[in-house]
């Protein structure tokens, strides 16, 4: 099975998993129906409250929301988890409704439940242990071990989407649907076997969505985009007519203006088809 470069994986969602929470979703990039496609993504998420807060954290005009982020080997400690964790409070803060819920705690808790396997790499030496010069080098650094591994950016981006499905399932109410995608720019020598290329492309240098760990290491850049997705605009200038708004943007390695427009424009259309798959997800759960 085949995908072109503005494709993401297989997506599977689903809600209401957990009962020890108000709220509970899960979404994968990549499903086990699809062997063909190399690695799964999958993030879970849960909601607690509103319930009572402690009085040390109590806000009078709003509810206290804190968010707590735990990778798939259970280390809390980190500081690209704490940086992360961070980074989705202040996203979410920006749609959620808190001063409907005044003197109250909304704890949102994201955990990575399975990743790719990550790509190694086999040197070989000559009798002097030198290595040999044919050897294929990478532009990125290896992948780091332990609290301190950067999340790849596919692993971000279905933390998001989980997190807006697990808010969705508690009922908490936002200004509107956080949907998250992942880009990758890199060489056209390095695209996955998987990869579908137009034969007449010209460029050095393409953009994919949701990049694989191959990829993710042979790019130069990489770049997570969320979407604050709501209601409908007369004047929206796509096909949709939804109203889109970029409330999440990291991006990491050297791009130029043109490639940064292919970056928002294909996640954006990443986006919309991200939420049409949730949104028929949810109206086969409630029929």
């Amino acid at each position: 099975m085949t995908r072109s470069l503005s494709d993401a994986r297989p997506l599977h969602s689903e809600v209401g998993w957990s009962y020890r929470s108000d709220g509970s979703s899960k979404f994968a990039y990549g499903t086990n129906n699809a062997p063909d496609i190399p690695g799964k993504q999958s993030s879970a998420a849960t909601v607690t409250g509103p319930r009572e807060v402690r009085l040390r954290d109590e806000l009078t005009d709003s509810a206290t929301f804190q968010v707590i982020v735990a990778p798939l080997d259970g280390i809390s400690a980190g500081v690209s988890l704490t940086a992360l964790a961070a980074e989705f409070q202040t996203l979410f803060k920006s749609v959620i409704l808190l001063h409907h819920h005044p003197r109250s705690l909304i704890q949102l808790t994201v955990q990575t439940m399975s990743i790719p396997p990550q790509p190694t790499k086999t040197l070989r030496l000559t009798l002097d242990a030198k290595e040999m010069s044919e050897t294929e080098t990478k532009r990125r650094a290896p992948l780091l071990l332990g609290p301190d591994r950067p999340f790849l950016v596919s692993e971000i981006a279905s933390s998001i989407n989980a997190s807006t499905l697990a808010l969705m399932d508690a009922n908490i109410p936002l200004r509107a649907s956080v949907i998250a995608s992942s880009c990758a720019i890199l060489p056209k020598s390095e695209l996955c076997a998987e990869r579908d290329m137009d034969p007449d492309e010209q460029a050095s240098f393409v953009v994919v969505v949701d990049p694989t760990p191959e990829e993710e290491m042979a790019a130069e850049s990489l770049h997570v985009l969320a979407f604050a997705i709501s209601g409908y605009e007369p004047m929206a200038k796509d096909d949709t007519g939804m109203q889109h708004s970029l409330v999440y943007c990291s991006s990491t390695g050297r791009t130029t203006a043109k490639q940064r427009h292919d970056v928002i424009e294909f996640s954006k259309k990443d986006a919309v088809a991200t939420l049409a798959s949730i949104r028929s997800m949810l109206e086969n759960r409630f029929e």
